[in-house]
């Protein structure tokens, strides 16, 4: 038998779908230069800053090395605002988004465990540079960063360490044929964002989407309208094209499971078209959001839970557990789930079922099944209107 704990089983495919504070806790592995002096930013390292200012003392400056890091800081900060946690590391020009996520190499694992494993989504950005090799019509080191990252997150989760990540869809051939298609996939913990700003060019704007996860509440999708639009005046693919380029084509690319920006007729601004991870939308994860939301009743629900390790449980005659033991192990998660949860509109509900007829004696197993239920979204409004004229009612 293995070592006392807690384990857990992520239910999916129930939707029917054709720690408050480490909420939103952000990382984010990009190229950049080791800058030298007295507390200046070494590649390789993880910091941990609060503001676009932190950013700036480590020497990741708008005018220097770090350019392109400067960038993708200065967005995730317009858009969560100064004082919202964020973890950095630099790397080589040479490191690719795969070894980023590689959780036998340095940089992912590192950046994690810095934090505590308290963050809950974490982004790679290689700058691009000429000699890449393109595959499914972006860089082919985009796919190879999902496939590691899946694995390295999934990995992650199961130690009570969960984290969402993005990779940087940089590179774009320009060609829609070519995407690969994600909702044929299933890399449910991880996204591709293809939309860019003037200044990240060929690589995505992932500072701007960091940033509108990061300063939203777990359950909110990026693509939500009544946030706001992301503030650029003209939004681009990473083949640097414009967004409106490929107007006809939206529905394409997002059906093949890429964010990037977009429009709506009569409204001013730009706005993110989804937040869809790579893989069907028949997925109970196939939203960012879902990812978060299931994350965080995890995290809660270890943290109940783990207090009871190996403490005593009592049982009737028969070997049943005594129903007010069940009631004190069900109200305890139920409790903190609604308390940090459901009052604030993170879940419309949640219950906890304990079986009383386990033989937790023989096995010293016990069984809990939690189940949230999840807000739902008008992803799609449907308005049907006609004339009416009352003389043919």
């Amino acid at each position: 038998m293995s070592l006392p704990g807690v384990s857990y089983i992520l239910g999916n495919g129930s939707i029917g779908s054709v720690a408050t504070a480490d909420d939103r806790v952000g990382g984010m592995i990009m190229t950049g230069q080791t800058v030298a002096g007295p507390d200046k930013v070494t590649i390789g390292n993880a910091y941990q800053i609060f503001s676009l200012d932190d950013a700036i003392a480590l020497g990741i400056e708008e005018s220097g090395v770090n350019a392109y890091p400067y960038i993708q800081i200065k967005d995730f900060y317009t858009e969560a605002g100064s004082g919202k946690e964020l973890w950095i590391m630099l790397t080589s020009s040479l490191v690719t988004m795969a070894e980023m996520y590689d959780e036998t190499d340095v940089y992912g694992p590192k950046l994690r465990d810095a934090a505590g494993g308290r963050i809950r989504l974490m982004a790679a950005s290689r700058k691009s540079a000429p000699g890449i090799t393109i595959a499914d019509g972006l860089d082919e080191d985009v796919y190879d960063a999902m496939i590691n990252g899946q694995v390295f997150a999934s990995s992650s989760a199961d130690n009570f360490k969960p984290f969402r990540f993005l990779v940087d869809g940089k590179d774009w051939n320009g060609t829609v044929a070519d995407l690969r298609d994600y909702s044929l996939e299933t890399k449910n913990r991880g996204g591709v964002l293809i939309g860019a700003s003037e200044l990240t060019g060929a690589n995505a704007a992932i500072g701007l989407l960091m940033g509108r996860w990061a300063g939203t509440p777990v359950q909110r999708k990026a693509s939500r309208v009544k946030t706001g639009d992301v503030g650029l005046a003209a939004a681009y693919f990473t083949d640097e094209s414009t967004t409106e380029t490929f107007e006809n084509s939206w529905d394409a690319i997002h059906d093949k499971g890429y964010i990037f920006f977009r429009t709506f007729g009569g409204k001013a601004g730009y706005f993110f078209t989804s937040d869809r991870t790579g893989t069907s939308t028949a997925d109970d994860y196939s939203s960012f959001a879902r990812g978060f939301v299931i994350d965080k009743a995890i995290m809660i629900a270890y943290q109940v839970y783990v207090n009871e390790i190996d403490d005593e449980i009592s049982v009737d005659a028969s070997g049943a557990i005594l129903p007010i033991v069940l009631k004190e192990l069900q109200g305890k998660v139920e409790n903190a789930i609604n308390i940090q949860m459901v009052s604030k509109g993170e879940l419309d509900g949640f219950t906890a079922f304990i079986d009383p007829n386990q033989n937790v004696v023989a096995t010293g197993i016990l069984k809990i099944k939690l189940r949230p239920q999840p807000v739902g979204y008008k992803t799609n409004i449907e308005i049907d209107m006609g004339y009416f004229n009352p003389a043919n009612s």
